[in-house]
């Protein structure tokens, strides 16, 4: 199986300023403070060279660094006399070119009433919806269709936009097209958020949203049926303070999914369950803290999160079966909880130059039960049913970090930029399977590095 499957729902968003109003800036075009009725139409030519010190998990043609490969020895593997002539397949360099993710979108808004006011956007980039030579790999991609109404204080937000817990008032300023990945809560979603503004002083954010393109892994694979076979949608809800140049705050955002809704196959001990109904469910909360500050010379940024089974979010987790009914077939489901932080910073040298970098690390923590241990076979070499992060493959990592400093140069429509960025992850792998100990813990033996080095170049109209 191709790795790349498991990491197609990685495909990431954007990287835009802090802004107080970055929601509103965003819809609205540039050099329209007071906009009546218009159409705009914008996009921009952006290419991306990069080189890899080895092999990673990767996202478009490894457009995307995710995480480096495991080490996989060759040749033998018991023979003792042998292993000094072995070496490690995955540390073999590559590099490439990607003109992608230039993009094109429209603008347009209109009074709709004399107090209410609408706004909307249309975007999409040529990323297409899979890996490689899979069917549509160079599609043109939705990436936002997204409806605002305002009324004073109150705006409403309709259609595929950012999800909630991917803030435009908090985001890495990285070079790299991961966009932070996967130390970053990452994701587009069909939503209706309501925003309530006091005064430029805080804001109360309530949002429902449902999976699309980014979803959770399960029996079926990545899927959105799992959040639409509960029949309700997630809720998000934040508060936002802005004090002066500081904005900060918080939320939490709870999904629930149902891996199944029917039994069937076999059970544990191999023997055929009976086909019936089932009711079974994960409820997944995510927290979240962050804070932004600007200044005019400087900005920083800082954010923290606490997961549970969020991989449809670009970070670790999931969740496992730890016990079945022999008869029936009905599961029930052990959550796999993860946190991570990130520590981003620019600083402007003069108009046109500034240097920047991202700090981040994320740490596996497991979950509170056991799985449930399955017999292996040809057609299934995991002991364990386990839907994380690299579904279909199971991927081990206990903890990974990233440092990537970072040059920019702005001149006009122009930006070209570099990036060092290094990745360091704890892997447990037995060959060239994952292992997950029973208890839910990885006790990693491997610890590998990529270094990739990233060169970006655009013009925006």
């Amino acid at each position: 199986m191709n790795v790349k499957k498991g990491y197609g729902l990685l495909a990431l968003g954007i990287c835009l300023c802090a802004r107080v109003y970055a929601v509103r800036e965003l819809i609205l075009p540039s050099g329209y403070p007071e906009p009546g009725t218009y159409v705009k139409v914008y996009g921009s030519v952006r290419g991306f060279g990069f080189a890899d010190s080895r092999q990673i998990y990767g996202v478009r043609d490894n457009y995307a660094a995710i995480l480096p490969r495991p080490i996989e020895w060759s040749g033998p593997v018991n023979n003792p006399s042998e292993n000094q002539r072995r070496v490690d397949l995955n540390a073999c360099p590559q590099m490439g070119l990607s003109f992608l993710d230039s993009r094109l979108g429209v603008k347009f808004g209109t009074d709709v009433t004399p107090t209410w006011r609408g706004d909307g956007v249309i975007e999409g980039d040529f990323l297409g919806i899979s890996n490689e030579t899979q069917e549509h790999p160079f599609a043109f991609k939705l990436r936002y269709a997204t409806v605002m109404l305002e009324h004073g204080p109150n705006l409403l937000l309709l259609g595929q936009f950012l999800h909630p817990m991917t803030l435009l008032d908090c985001y890495p300023h990285v070079v790299s097209s991961n966009r932070g990945a996967p130390f970053d809560i990452q994701a587009f979603a069909p939503q209706f958020r309501y925003v309530y503004t006091h005064e430029q002083f805080f804001r109360v954010l309530v949002t429902l949203c449902m999976q699309q393109g980014f979803a959770s892994p399960g029996p079926l694979g990545p899927s959105p049926r799992y959040m639409q076979w509960v029949c309700a949608p997630a809720v998000d809800m934040q508060l936002h303070i802005n004090s002066g140049r500081l904005l900060w705050g918080g939320g939490v955002d709870i999904k629930a999914i149902r891996p199944r809704i029917r039994t069937g196959g076999k059970n544990q001990d191999g023997d055929t369950v009976i086909v019936s109904q089932t009711d079974e469910m994960v409820v997944s909360p995510i927290t979240m803290l962050f804070g932004s500050w600007t200044d005019e010379k400087a900005s920083l940024r800082i954010k923290g999160f606490y997961a549970y089974n969020s991989p449809e979010q670009a970070i670790l987790g999931g969740y496992g079966v730890c016990s079945e009914d022999k008869i029936t077939g009905v599961r029930e489901y052990v959550q796999l909880k993860a946190m991570g932080a990130w520590i981003d910073t620019d600083y402007k040298i003069n108009k046109n130059w500034l240097v920047g970098g991202f700090f981040a690390a994320a740490k596996y923590l497991g979950g509170s039960c056991d799985f449930l241990r399955y017999p292996v076979t040809e057609d299934s070499p995991y002991p364990f049913k386990i839907y994380d992060t690299g579904y279909p493959l199971q991927i081990p990592v206990s903890c990974t970090f990233r440092v990537a400093p970072r040059v920019v140069w702005r001149g006009g429509p122009v930006e070209i930029s570099g990036e060092v960025e290094v990745t360091e992850a704890m892997y447990s792998f037995d060959g060239a399977l994952g292992t997950y100990e029973q208890n839910t813990s990885v006790v990693p033996n491997q610890m590998v590095t990529n270094t990739r080095c990233t060169l970006f170049i655009s013009y925006t109209f």
